[in-house]
């Protein structure tokens, strides 16, 4: 469970005062290890979930800023499905699209090409849900404020940097591989520690997973109520 954030200037503190290091780190390396490593833990919790709202212009319209994963896309308070990139869903040309629905009564679709959304509705407004890596005023990566992903992060950086001493043949391969090992534990540590259900969480799940009658079309009423308790009218 994910509570805070902290600088990645915490991370260049550590690893001065953990390695003993007395020659300067270069910042712009160690911010962009510390993005890999967030981006290699990759747990849910970590990233920011965001909700704009964005204008079709013929049938697309770029993803946002900073946009990461893609959560849910909504028109008119229902969900909008995904489709492939086939004739099917060719939305640019009409006599090439292969028409399945002619009632006018048609679930709307999408897909992602290009950074871009590409949608079968046109010049209208959606509503999207998507998951964005949390960064600093100064457009750096912030790091969760939790012992592991502390631990993980700085451990990402150490093997990167003594991976590079390594290559150079300045280091051996006991001290490198020990680094690597490091590393390796405290990711998996970090993601399993973000990933741990509160007993919130644990609630919703046993509400979701306990169940006569499961619940198998909750996506298209955009997930309401799924975690409720089952009532068992028993006459």
């Amino acid at each position: 469970m994910i509570q805070g954030k902290l600088s990645v200037n915490y991370i260049i503190a550590k690893l001065y005062r953990d390695l003993g290091i007395n020659s300067e780190i270069s910042e712009s390396d160690v911010i962009e290890w510390v993005g890999e490593s967030l981006l290699f833990i990759g747990a849910f919790d970590q990233f920011e979930t965001k909700i704009e709202k964005l204008t079709l212009e013929n049938y697309k319209v770029k993803l946002p800023c900073g946009f990461y994963k893609l959560y849910n896309i909504n028109y008119g308070n229902q969900p909008i499905y995904y489709s492939g990139k086939s004739l099917i869903n060719n939305y640019f040309c009409d006599d090439c699209q292969i028409q399945l629905c002619t009632s006018g009564n048609c679930n709307q679709t999408f897909y992602l090409n290009d950074s871009y959304i590409v949608s079968s509705l046109k010049d209208q407004e959606i509503c999207i849900q998507y998951m964005s890596i949390p960064v600093d005023e100064n457009g750096s990566p912030t790091i969760p404020d939790d012992v592991y992903y502390m631990k993980a992060c700085t451990a990402y950086v150490t093997k990167m940097i003594d991976y590079r001493m390594w290559r150079k043949g300045s280091i051996p391969d006991k001290v490198f591989q020990h680094s690597e090992k490091e590393w390796d534990w405290y990711c998996a540590a970090a993601k399993g520690a973000a990933n741990m259900p509160d007993t919130q969480k644990l609630e919703n799940l046993k509400n979701i997973l306990i169940r006569l009658i499961p619940k198998q079309n909750s996506f298209s009423g955009n997930f309401q109520n799924l975690t409720s308790p089952e009532a068992k009218k028993i006459q």
